[in-house]
Formats: C-alpha cells, sequence, structure tokens
C-alpha cells in the first residue's frame, strides 16, 4: 500500500490591492461605486467603494484586496492582513 500527501486543489483567484489611485478602476471591475466618507480618526475625508456585490461584504476600504474567482466570476473582499495570511502569489496558468 502507498500512502501519498496530497492537496485540494483551490480555486484560482485574482486579486487587485485597493489604493486611492486605483480605487475607481476596481469599483468598476467589482460592480460597485465609489463614494467619499469622513474619517473621524485621520480627520479627512476617505474614498470607500460601496453596494458592491454581496460576496464583498458592506464595503471596501484602501488597503483592502478584491478577489475575483477565476471559475465562478464571484468577487470577495480581504483585508490586508487577512489575505497575507491566506494567499501566495501564484504562477500564470
Amino acid at each position: 500500500m502507498e500512502i501519498r500527501k496530497v492537496r485540494k486543489k483551490s480555486p484560482v483567484f485574482e486579486a487587485v490591492l485597493v489604493t486611492e489611485e486605483n480605487i475607481r478602476e476596481v469599483a468598476e471591475w467589482c460592480g460597485g461605486v465609489v463614494e467619499e466618507i469622513y474619517s473621524s480618526i485621520l480627520h479627512k475625508t476617505m474614498p470607500r467603494i460601496s453596494n458592491p456585490p454581496r460576496n464583498l461584504g458592506e464595503f471596501v476600504h484602501i488597503n483592502d484586496w478584491v478577489l475575483r474567482d477565476t471559475s465562478s466570476g464571484e468577487f470577495y473582499a480581504w483585508s490586508r492582513s487577512m489575505f497575507v495570511k491566506n494567499f501566495e502569489r501564484t504562477e500564470e496558468i
């Protein structure tokens, strides 16, 4: 008997880090809308993506990652810290 270690194949995602420079392009890509909100912590107005597809949650902020499942086309949002813990860059397939 031969016992092998195997890994389940995971879906492949396209991922974009949301920045102040690309937030409008990311919003268009995922079907959301950019709105400006006042940050009482930073004491300035900051953009965020609202009305994104249901899988993204309520809002997407600067430094969040937006991912698209290449097989289903569904979008997901991950905080930067959770993204780094759960994803790694792959080679082009």
